[in-house]
């Protein structure tokens, strides 16, 4: 359950209308196909996992026009196929996520710049190594965040152990490292694994102040809802059919009442 929210979290940390996200395709969703731990005896501590971009198939996602080569048989129960044969588009990814926990970070993007096709400036932040910025970009609304997670020995961490086509997503209590599932990456040996290495390396390499800045607050709501709760139980068990505490509530019950209790009498009368 927790990789599937933290994928959830992580993913939309891209910006809005990033293909990546979307798909290019009106109503496209994302799923998780596996999560896994790699077995190791020692850490890594993080999952593997695989997803997936599919179009919702209950949903218009355009005409004909697709290309055939986008056709990919499994995707959908062969009802789906039947009764709407057109082509849809299908693009998986292979990654890594770990979990930090005590903390929740604002979303922050750290993006490869060589599977990108178009212009993206990314946040305006630049950075203190051209090697980082010649290889990614940064999105985020906090940009004071994104200059202390991405410290000098950070970036040179990201250049060492993340290979060139990765995404860095980031927030709440997740970092994920994922990549897309071409046949090249289907058929590297071990490739989850060390992707779910360089993302524990990551983990262990992000400031401490940083997580320290960014705490996680939740069980400050789980308490106040906890009060909330005990509070309306003992309220609802201190009740008394016709009894109010507040006087001018009593008072209308008690001519409410009587109104009624005359009514009845003349009624049978």
């Amino acid at each position: 359950m927790w990789a599937l929210s933290a994928m959830n979290r992580t993913v939309g940390a891209l910006p809005r209308l990033h293909p990546w996200r979307l798909d290019d395709v009106k109503g496209a969703v994302r799923t998780m196909l596996w999560v896994a731990e790699s077995g190791a005896p020692q850490p890594p501590a993080g999952l593997c996992v695989l997803t997936q971009t599919a179009p919702d198939p209950e949903l218009e996602v355009g005409g004909d026009e697709r290309p055939e080569s986008l056709v990919f048989p499994d995707a959908f129960p062969t009802s789906y196929q039947t009764s709407n044969p057109r082509p849809v588009k299908v693009s998986k990814w292979v990654g890594a996520m770990t979990r930090l926990p005590g903390t929740w970070l604002p979303p922050l993007a750290i993006l490869p710049t060589a599977l990108r096709g178009f212009d993206d400036p990314g946040t305006r932040w630049s950075t203190e190594s051209i090697d980082f910025a010649a290889r990614h970009t940064v999105h985020t609304d906090n940009t004071r965040f994104a200059a202390d997670v991405l410290a000098p020995h950070v970036m040179a961490l990201i250049l060492d152990v993340v290979p060139h086509d990765c995404a860095i997503t980031i927030s709440g209590d997740a970092v994920h490292v994922w990549q897309p599932y071409s046949q090249q990456a289907e058929e590297s040996d071990g490739l989850a694994v060390r992707l779910l290495i360089a993302t524990d390396r990551l983990c262990e390499a992000i400031p401490s102040f940083v997580l320290v800045d960014f705490p996680d607050r939740s069980n400050l709501v789980e308490d106040d809802l906890s009060a909330k709760s005990e509070a309306a139980e003992a309220y609802r068990s201190q009740r008394t059919l016709g009894r109010s505490q507040d006087p001018t509530l009593q008072r209308i019950y008690d001519q409410a009442h009587a109104a009624w209790e005359a009514s009845n009498v003349s009624s049978q009368l």
